[in-house]
């Protein structure tokens, strides 16, 4: 799975995507750059449905929902 980013900040900013929910794997390189760029992630199999999300610094959250 992935999402983009889009910086609004001008460029050379850098950005990071971080999680603190085990069931979800930020694939690196993607996990952070500078500029515009794709967080790609994976997930574990779901035993039951739940909620988790990926912080991206200065862009927010991206919640996930697995089901």
């Amino acid at each position: 799975f992935s999402f983009g980013i889009i910086q609004e900040y001008g460029p050379g900013c850098p950005w990071q995507a971080t999680t603190v929910d085990s069931w979800i794997h930020l694939e690196a390189p993607a996990a952070s750059g500078v500029d515009n760029g794709t967080v790609v992630f994976s997930v574990d199999p779901a035993v039951s449905a739940r909620t988790g999300s990926i912080t991206v610094s200065g862009a927010g959250a991206v919640q996930v929902i697995q089901q």
